[in-house]
């Protein structure tokens, strides 16, 4: 099953974007990209809007290209390129369309490791206070913005955006439910012991954990056989469409990140008299972000 990555919504006009790389993914291996959908904010412009998913920066390497025609809010076109690290470029914009936003489609999965935005430049910027001429730190920008996304992904411990997962390997110990180390699960595709696969009327999805149900009567447990690493998964797991408050903890972190660069960060501050002394805290993680990512990290079994 294909990997849907999301295109952040980007908001103001689409013009501010045209001749800019925005990163979308940075992978660990090379992938192939199939499909690329877009939707704007006005439907009714007098002209049309351009943007292309590309491997390269600066217009380089190939693309998969889409093309709003007139009064067009939402798009999807299918085509195919290589690459390890994707980015969005607009090429050319009318002066009405605005707050793009949208996926692009990948044929393999992705893997824990792989950095996917989990917001944009724009967001970013605004978290900045940045001046929409003020462009800058934007090539800057968005570097943190990959690593604020990949650190917040490894502190929760699992894929973040909806992806395919395949040869999960789990030891069925002689019980009745398997917990898939990603979650949400929205699809197991197929479970095999030792190596054989196994009916899917012999296993149950409930909530985010894998049940093993009698041949014979679906509504009495069975159990996974005993053995090391006897169990393979192939499965769906993660969000299709991104949940906000990660995308405003990976917001709030990068520009965090952006702000601290070389100065020291007051997280709390003092009046002190003249000649005195204050600490400054200068810690990996923006205040508060960590609390908006602890209830990430805590799986609900079903």
């Amino acid at each position: 099953m294909p990997d849907r990555v999301p295109v952040g919504t980007h908001p103001g006009l689409s013009l501010a974007l045209v001749g800019k790389d925005v990163p979308l993914a940075a992978l660990t291996s090379e992938r192939r990209a199939t499909a690329l959908f877009l939707r704007r904010g006005d439907a009714n412009t007098a002209s049309g809007l351009t943007v292309e998913l590309r491997n390269a920066t600066g217009g380089g390497g190939d693309a998969i290209a889409l093309a709003f025609g007139v009064g067009e809010v939402s798009k999807v076109v299918v085509g195919e390129i290589l690459g390890s690290d994707f980015y969005l470029r607009v090429t050319a914009s009318d002066p009405d369309s605005e707050n793009l936003s949208g996926w692009f489609q990948l044929e393999s999965a992705l893997v824990p490791g792989d950095a996917t935005a989990l917001t944009t430049l724009a967001l970013v910027r605004q978290q900045l206070g940045k001046l929409p001429a003020d462009t800058s730190d934007d090539t800057y920008l968005d570097t943190l913005i990959l690593g604020a996304s990949a650190r917040i992904q490894r502190h929760i411990g699992r894929l973040i955006v909806e992806s395919t997962i395949t040869a999960e390997t789990h030891s069925g110990g002689g019980r009745s439910q398997l917990v898939p180390r990603h979650w949400p699960v929205s699809l197991v595709s197929e479970v095999r012991v030792e190596g054989a696969a196994v009916a899917s009327s012999t296993y149950r999805l409930e909530g985010s954990v894998l049940y093993r149900v009698a041949a014979s009567d679906a509504y009495s447990l069975d159990v996974w056989p005993c053995g090391f690493g006897n169990v393979e998964l192939d499965y769906t797991a993660g969000y299709a469409a991104l949940p906000p408050d990660l995308v405003r903890a990976a917001t709030i972190q990068a520009a965090y990140d952006y702000q601290k660069r070389g100065t020291r960060i007051a997280e709390r501050g003092q009046v002190i008299d003249a000649g005195g002394s204050a600490t400054y805290l200068t810690g990996p993680w923006a205040p508060g972000v960590l609390d908006m990512l602890s209830p990430w990290r805590d799986r609900v079994l079903g």
